[in-house]
């Protein structure tokens, strides 16, 4: 599962930063060049996806597993038997 999101976030991430440094440039004397808010836009869009990361992590973390939703192994017999 680590593997599978690290492929996702290898994927997507140079994809958004492309898009911001396509859509926000400059021009300068040589040509268009990403400007220093595209990279601003890059920092914050990480610092936010990595910020929800956390909590989503945190959260899952003090989640727990309620006993009574989980059948004891004398009912499954009792099915079984049936």
């Amino acid at each position: 599962m680590t593997v599978l999101l690290l492929m996702v976030g290898q994927s997507i991430g140079p994809t958004v930063t492309a898009m911001y440094q396509q859509m926000y440039q400059g021009t300068t004397i040589a040509g268009r060049f990403p400007s220093a808010e595209a990279y601003s836009l890059i920092f914050l869009t990480a610092g936010l996806i990595s910020l929800v990361s956390v909590v989503l992590a945190l959260v899952l973390y003090r989640r727990k597993i309620i006993p009574a939703a989980i059948p004891d192994t004398a009912s499954l017999k009792e099915n079984e038997d049936r």
